[in-house]
């Protein structure tokens, strides 16, 4: 009988013993459950704070920028700032690539005023007597040419005369050169004082004058003859005038 009991006793403890251990094990569970809930709230209020200082620096940033001071600007803005100044030398470039406006032409008082001016600085004579200009000085604008049935720009001034008139110096100078040309034909060169020099073409083969020789204004140079590339024009002298080797209306001179 005794035995009997020990051995109920016996089952009963183990019973005992297997339902604390499960109660055991449900309370490591319920506190395992626990603590992973507490950490997972406190790293969710981590972040927060996180996300809460980086809102607290770009509030700092921005308040900077307002109040003038300067703070680190990413590469970005600075980027977008240098533009600004490339379309600044865009715009000076552009602006240096507009065109000048043209200089106007010589009125007919400012040329009569700078003839009388040379006048009264210089003797002048006239390159022939009694010529009449059949064609002027047009160095932009092209002029008909007969002979060479096209359109050029004329260098110098045709003053129409008789074949064989005498052609005088317009200024004392110095003949520094006699040559043939395959268009203007006999020419002579006077070197003037200042800069100046006289062309005159479209002489005969018996020049007056040598190279070197001194001349003053009116001498005679040579015979008026023919000029190969001006020959439908009839005889007359083609007069050039330069100042500082440009060519100059030779009207402003005699």
């Amino acid at each position: 009988m005794d035995k009997i009991k020990h051995k109920r006793y016996q089952k009963s403890s183990s019973k005992r013993n297997i339902g604390f251990y499960i109660s055991l094990g449900l309370c490591l569970t319920a506190v395992a459950g626990a603590a992973w809930t507490t950490y997972g709230s406190i790293n969710d209020l981590n972040n927060a704070a996180g996300d809460e200082v980086s809102i607290t620096e770009q509030k700092a940033q921005v308040n900077k920028e307002v109040s003038g001071q300067s703070y680190e600007k990413p590469e970005s803005s600075l980027t977008e700032s240098s533009a600004p100044e490339e379309k600044k030398e865009e715009s000076a470039e552009e602006k240096s690539s507009v065109p000048e406006k043209s200089v106007p032409a010589v009125s007919e008082a400012e040329k009569n005023e700078q003839k009388n001016e040379q006048e009264s600085t210089y003797a002048t004579a006239e390159p022939v007597e009694n010529g009449k200009v059949i064609k002027g000085f047009s160095p932009r604008n092209p002029i008909r040419s007969e002979t060479m049935n096209d359109w050029r720009l004329h260098a110098g001034t045709d003053i129409s005369c008789k074949e064989g008139a005498p052609v005088h110096a317009v200024m004392g100078g110095k003949v520094t050169k006699l040559y043939k040309d395959a268009m203007l034909g006999n020419v002579i060169i006077v070197e003037h004082t200042d800069g100046y020099q006289s062309r005159y073409c479209g002489l005969t083969d018996t020049p007056v004058v040598k190279e070197g020789d001194n001349v003053s204004d009116g001498s005679t140079l040579g015979y008026v003859g023919q000029i190969p590339s001006e020959a439908k024009d009839g005889a007359h002298l083609h007069i050039e005038v330069l100042l500082n080797g440009k060519n100059i209306d030779p009207d402003l001179i005699f």
